[in-house]
């Protein structure tokens, strides 16, 4: 039995006070509503009406369970209208899951742009570089690089990051002598990417030459502006974005090295669990998203 519809049925009954009246309002045949009735009250064990041949006769029971019965589908309604609003207007809560250097450096310069131009949206941002679970953490949309596990979320390309090596310049001057990326199986090593935390595995690319460089004695760090930090301090090699990397290079602190090769870069995407039914909201944020990542230029380089 479907409770909902059958609640539905028995408060036309209540109002009308009778069932093919009930009936006309529903589009059903009479003989359904009255199944609908002796159903519930079947399963309540009590009866809703008194039924003669000319009227039908709400109970003392009937009525309590009426005045119940209705407010329950004025608030179902209420929150169905709501919902409803919700989707389609300007307003509300997005969570971000998002790479933590794509929040720093890329969605926090100009967030104040937005909260600006949409005051009635409030941005709340998870700033990491693991994969969350979107399905499982209440996230509207995430932002991730690399390659998509979950084939149920709707993907959209939003750009590609390719990322140098860098050293604090003493150790880059040691480094000088090497020509090929391969001896860095044998230095230490820092990375913040999520899939080096076992196992370091690095592809590097020059033209058409392809090296992979593994290190299992690697420092793994989550964060990339905290790795960066790690290494200006001497402590080995890591991979950086640009505009991560920049501060650093400015002040001396880090230098670049193998400028010749270059990890093969990450595509980042905007992850979100549906696109049928997207709240307006969402679909505003990416559009906004995706005309800030325009400005940058992704490809520039030490």
């Amino acid at each position: 039995m479907d409770k909902l519809r059958a609640m539905q049925a028995f408060i036309y009954v209540a109002e009308t006070g009778s069932f093919s009246a009930a009936a006309l309002k529903l589009n059903l045949p009479k003989a359904r509503i009255s199944q609908r009735i002796n159903d519930l009250e079947s399963e309540l064990g009590i009866r809703l009406f008194e039924r003669t041949t000319r009227a039908v006769k709400i109970t003392h029971a009937g009525q309590e369970y009426f005045e119940e019965c209705a407010a329950l589908l004025r608030n179902i309604e209420r929150v169905e209208q709501n919902l409803k609003l919700e989707q389609h207007s300007l307003s509300g809560r997005i969570t971000v899951d998002v790479l933590s250097p794509v929040a720093r450096w890329i969605i926090l310069p100009h967030l104040h742009d937005f909260n600006s131009q949409y005051p009635d949206i409030q941005i709340s941002l998870k700033s990491n570089d693991s994969i969350a679970k979107i399905h499982q953490e209440s996230i509207d949309l995430a932002i991730r690089g690399g390659s998509l596990e979950d084939s149920s979320l709707i993907a959209r390309p939003l750009c590609h990051i390719p990322f140098q090596l860098y050293a604090s310049p003493e150790l880059a001057s040691s480094l000088s002598q090497s020509l090929c990326p391969s001896s860095l199986q044998d230095e230490k090593l820092i990375s913040w990417m999520a899939n080096d935390e076992k196992e370091l595995v690095w592809h590097l690319q020059k033209a058409k030459e392809h090296i992979v460089v593994r290190n299992g004695k690697h420092q793994f760090i989550s964060d990339q502006d905290l790795a960066l930090a790690y290494c200006a301090s001497g402590h080995g090699v890591c991979p950086g974005m640009y505009l991560a990397a920049d501060a650093y290079v400015k002040k001396g602190m880090l230098t670049p090295v193998f400028n010749a090769w270059s990890l093969i870069e990450k595509n980042v995407t905007i992850l979100y669990p549906s696109k049928k039914h997207l709240p307006k909201r969402v679909e505003c944020f990416i559009s906004w998203l995706v005309k800030i990542v325009e400005q940058y230029d992704f490809d520039a380089r030490h």
